[in-house]
């Protein structure tokens, strides 16, 4: 079976990893993620968004945590890309360029799917077209839940 892979946005990230109580859905999902075929990865721009977190020991916390992930490799470079750049609208603060980037990952199928709550990520991935494979934890939990193979039941005679 091949494995998918699945990109978390830096909310997801930061949900998972701040020092807070997680929340049941999200550890729901990152359970379910143990059972199928499926490899987690962070955007090199996630690391870019929690550094400038301005909240010096969130910072600290949720960037050593980052260690756990794998990095997704070698992202394609959304900002040479003029036909995408235009699609996805303005980009009006860091932030976007953040977005954009860890959406063109999907876009470019370096990974199957893209998890996040941020509506602005949802709301361009419509745009041009992606918005099927961009998910908020609740709807991971359903797509997901698709693929849990279940062990065949033998009934012994």
């Amino acid at each position: 079976m091949i494995k998918m892979k699945v990109l978390i946005d830096t909310n997801i990230l930061i949900y998972r990893e701040d020092d807070s109580v997680i929340q049941e859905c999200l550890s729901k999902m990152f359970r379910l993620f143990n059972s199928i075929p499926i490899s987690v990865y962070i955007h090199p721009a996630s690391l870019e968004d929690i550094r400038r977190d301005k909240d010096q020991k969130r910072h600290d916390i949720i960037f050593s945590k980052t260690k756990v992930y794998p990095h997704f490799p070698n992202p394609p470079d959304p900002f040479i890309d003029q036909s995408f750049i235009q699609q996805v609208g303005p980009i009006k603060s860091e932030n976007d360029r953040v977005d954009i980037r860890i959406l063109y990952a999907l876009y470019r199928e370096g990974v199957d799917y893209l998890i996040t709550e941020d509506m602005g990520i949802h709301k361009r991935a419509s745009q041009i077209g992606i918005g099927d494979r961009v998910f908020s934890i609740y709807d991971s939990l359903d797509f997901f839940n698709t693929y849990i193979i279940e062990k065949p039941i033998t009934i012994v005679p």
